[in-house]
C-alpha cells in the first residue's frame, strides 16, 4: 500500500474511533469484580447497550450515570410509561445488569411493569 493509501486508512481508523467514543451514552464503568461476563463481545457495559437501545424507541437519547456511590440504596427507576421496548426482559435484563455490576440494588420485575399494559403476546409453554 502507498503512503497515502495508508495515510488514509490510518485517518479514517482514528475517525471512526474517535466517532465511537462520542456517541458512547453511559458514564458508568463496572466494577471488576462483577465478572467478565457482565461486558458484551465489543467489551460495552449492559449500562451503554441500555443507553444505545433507548433511542430506537422514544426518539430520544439519555445518558446512563454512574449510581450514587454513597447511597447503598440507590437504583434506576421503572418505565413511567408504557413502551413496549422498555416493558420487556431484554430493558430490563440490561438495566439490572448495570446496577448489579455497580453493587446496588435493581427492581423486581413486578416494580419495572408496574406501568406496563399486560402483553396480548402468550408466554412461550402456556
Amino acid at each position: 500500500m502507498h503512503t497515502l493509501g495508508k495515510r488514509t486508512l490510518l485517518f479514517s481508523s482514528l475517525l471512526s474511533g474517535f466517532l465511537l467514543v462520542r456517541a458512547q451514552h453511559s458514564t458508568v464503568t463496572c466494577d471488576a469484580s462483577s465478572g467478565g461476563w457482565i461486558y458484551n463481545s465489543l467489551g460495552q457495559t449492559p449500562c451503554l447497550i441500555f443507553a444505545d437501545m433507548y433511542p430506537s424507541c422514544t426518539e430520544k437519547s439519555i445518558v446512563v450515570p454512574g449510581l450514587n456511590e454513597s447511597d447503598p440504596n440507590a437504583s434506576y427507576g421503572a418505565p413511567e410509561t408504557d413502551l413496549e421496548c422498555l416493558c420487556n426482559t431484554v430493558a430490563y435484563d440490561l438495566i439490572s445488569a448495570c446496577a448489579f455490576c455497580q453493587h446496588k440494588p435493581f427492581l423486581t420485575w413486578s416494580q419495572w411493569t408496574a406501568c406496563c399494559e399486560p402483553s396480548t403476546t402468550p408466554l412461550v409453554g402456556k
